[in-house]
């Protein structure tokens, strides 16, 4: 960044506030969850906008500049990665635990585990890449043994686009990885019993896995030009003469689940029982407050004023009456 000279071009801060910014960010990871404010010691915040960056500058420049300079890793390494998820093949397993070995000492705070081929087999992500007996390679859709395939039910009150469009997403992922006709044969069929498993009729599912060849279609609607309702199976006929009539496509928007209603998102922590928490006491006889913060609960915090206030009080009657 600070070779940039084209930053002015992008973005109205400064070199310095940028770095600031990031700082801010990242030495601050501040979280909440049920058991009050927490700092976050080492590390990005789990899915925040800056960790899938940092991650990539840190293994570009920390982890991956070592290998290359290496007199002996740096001929023979090489490998296809995604943030910190990497796939390489090697000439026998010893090089790669020794290599293995050598890239755990690099950075103190990234340590690294790995999964290697088994039975001819590896998985990575939602892959399964296969040696055959040819030596060649063939890729398939993986699941891990905890997959329930449980996906949204027939019964479920939603609209049939979106069941629809579960079927069909995953006939995409089966057509995108399979790589060989048996394999795509073996997912197909494999999808059909499970969207039979939930509730949908066999001909349909059979109608959209194998007879049905969707194009890809433009945008027919904006957002300027639409209608966010909620769904309701007896409204379809009401949203199809709209869109006739009047060109107004439904979006159909997410309301108040069941689940929402009976689950408990979470602990729910009475305000005074709350800990490390910044507080105001307004003053009852003028406009002036007084701010303060406390690493335990706030009812303790307010007795220990009360207590403070009652001995205050005492003492200065008692030098009155003395």
């Amino acid at each position: 960044m600070d070779e940039d000279n084209t930053l002015h071009e992008k973005t109205d801060l400064t070199k310095q506030e940028i770095k600031q910014l990031v700082r801010l960010c990242t030495e601050h990871s501040y979280f909440e969850c049920e058991f009050g404010f927490f700092l976050q010691k080492g590390g990005t915040q789990m899915g925040g906008p800056l960790s899938r960056l940092l991650a990539d500058l840190i293994i570009e420049n920390k982890i991956e500049k070592v290998i290359q300079n290496h007199p002996k890793w740096g001929q023979i390494w090489d490998w296809v990665r995604l943030i910190d998820d990497t796939l390489s093949v090697w000439t026998s397993k010893e090089v790669f635990l020794e290599f293995f070995e050598f890239l755990n000492t690099i950075h103190d705070g990234i340590k690294w585990t790995n999964e290697t081929e088994e039975e001819n087999s590896l998985n990575i992500f939602d892959i399964q890449i296969i040696r055959t007996e040819e030596g060649k390679y063939e890729t398939t859709v993986y699941r891990k043994k905890s997959a329930s395939d449980r996906y949204i039910h027939f019964t479920s009150s939603q609209a049939w686009k979106e069941k629809a469009c579960a079927i069909r997403t995953l006939k995409s992922r089966a057509l995108e990885y399979c790589s060989t006709e048996a394999l795509l044969a073996d997912e197909l069929s494999h999808l059909l019993q499970v969207f039979i498993g939930n509730g949908y009729p066999e001909k349909t599912v059979w109608r959209i896995l194998y007879e049905e060849n969707r194009k890809p279609q433009e945008a027919e609607w904006t957002l300027e030009n639409s209608l966010y309702i909620p769904y309701h199976p007896r409204v379809r006929r009401l949203v199809t003469k709209i869109k006739k009539e009047y060109g107004i496509t439904a979006v159909y928007k997410k309301t108040q689940t069941l689940g929402d209603i009976l689950l408990k998102k979470g602990r729910r922590v009475e305000k005074e029982y709350k800990k490390n928490t910044v507080y105001k006491i307004p003053c009852a006889e003028c406009p002036k407050a007084y701010v303060g913060q406390s690493t335990g609960t706030l009812k303790k915090r307010n007795q220990e004023h009360a207590n403070h206030c009652k001995r205050s009080y005492s003492n200065q009657e008692k030098r009155l009456m003395g």
